[in-house]
């Protein structure tokens, strides 16, 4: 099976094993967004514009406070204002989205200097590096670093893992594209529910 070119796969079954590895993607994709302050996970809740994931539920536990109180806005440090540390929180938690700006961007050279299979390849083993750096973070900077690594390793990849789905056959593309969204969606849905969020 596995010496064969596409797995021994053609036609709808290719098209099918395409689009689940790219929706698995698009699953990473919206489980490591985060919200950038407790008001906003709370608006969050009520209207689904925006992903509440991995560090939306983490920023007000007391044992990830505890470690990070730089960016604990219901008992911010002595002497800085919960405003000033809600924007700290912010720029900690979307420094990810950078990375994955600035992954994307890359990818314009390393699209042609490695191809296709070799950045993905790439861009997940920076995801793993990054991923490692933020589970093993005791300060903010190596936090925001691991953040940041993580979104260019998913920048990287994604650019490539989207187009697929983009690409196929006109009369099939809706339901590619209708499964990418479903899987962002169902991420934010399954993470409300066990953030415990009402």
């Amino acid at each position: 099976m596995f010496g064969k070119k596409y797995l021994g796969l053609k036609g709808f079954p290719l098209n099918m094993a395409i689009a689940t590895i790219a929706g698995l993607d698009f699953l990473l994709f919206g489980y490591d967004q985060g919200s950038s302050n407790e008001s906003e996970r709370i608006a969050e809740v009520e209207s689904t514009d925006h992903d509440v994931g991995v560090m939306g539920g983490l920023l007000t536990l007391p044992s990830f406070t505890s470690v990070f109180p730089e960016i604990d806005v219901t008992n911010p440090p002595p002497g800085v204002s919960s405003t000033h540390t809600s924007t700290i929180q912010g720029i900690s938690i979307g420094s990810y989205n950078l990375g994955c700006f600035a992954g994307a961007i890359m990818t314009i050279w390393l699209g042609d200097l490695l191809g296709r299979r070799r950045v993905i390849f790439l861009g997940s083993t920076i995801m793993v590096v990054g991923a490692a750096l933020q589970a093993s973070a005791f300060s903010l900077g190596h936090l925001i670093a691991g953040r940041v690594i993580t979104g260019v390793g998913n920048g990287i990849s994604r650019i490539f893992i989207f187009p697929p789905t983009l690409f196929t056959n006109t009369y099939i593309r809706h339901e590619h594209v209708n499964r990418a969204n479903m899987a962002i969606r169902n991420v934010k849905i399954s993470q409300t529910w066990t953030d415990g969020h009402d």
